[in-house]
């Protein structure tokens, strides 16, 4: 009785130890793939000096557990690699570009930020105990492949990432999607197929 007694505060003395000192990850995110290009059009900036080459898919269920080891669209999240590259002759100046996500019914899909997208994970696969060194390393490696949609991307340049978006919770999770690029008064949709294996 003793001996349990004071076992039991020992064990919620040393857990916090515990909790920081695990190494790990919570998921083993992989690098992106570096397969052919996916599908693309093309979108043209107004003044007609930049010319940007847009492909994209998303991650089904399937793939987003080799590529997430955890199936996204089941938490909520939808993940859809891009792929931009410019063919133009000037630089095109990435933050005035704008992404949305839609499905077949309702308003646009709304972004995630890496963060964003693995709280939904995790609270849908019931993570409450863990170590905050797995949750910074999965973190790192969502942030590392999400797409950067800062700075400029230069003539012949090119960028490959992966962006997030909130699933309705009465969205169908293998519905139609399409990715809607606006530049300047361009604007272009793209239906989305599924990432390729």
């Amino acid at each position: 009785m003793n001996d349990r007694r004071l076992g039991f505060p020992a064990f919620y003395f040393l857990l916090p130890f515990w909790l920081v000192g695990c190494g790990g990850a919570l998921y083993q995110v992989a690098p992106l793939p570096t397969g052919p290009a996916l599908p693309s059009h093309t979108v043209e900036l107004a003044e007609g000096g930049t010319a940007l080459r847009v492909g994209a898919a998303f991650y089904d269920g399937d793939g987003s557990l080799r590529q997430f080891e955890a199936n996204l669209p089941l938490a909520g999240v939808l993940a859809v690699e891009v792929h931009l590259s410019n063919q133009g002759g000037e630089s095109a100046d990435l933050p005035v570009m704008k992404i949305e996500v839609r499905g077949e019914k309702g308003p646009p899909l709304l972004p995630l930020a890496g963060d964003r997208a693995l709280r939904r994970v995790m609270q849908a696969y019931g993570n409450r105990l863990y170590t905050i060194e797995s949750h910074r390393v999965t973190l790192a490696r969502y942030q590392e492949i999400q797409l950067s949609l800062t700075g400029e991307l230069s003539p012949g340049g090119e960028r490959r990432g992966v962006l997030f978006f909130a699933i309705p919770p009465q969205a169908p999770v293998e519905g139609r999607f399409s990715l809607m690029v606006a530049l300047g008064e361009r604007k272009v949709e793209i239906p989305l197929p599924v990432r390729p294996r």
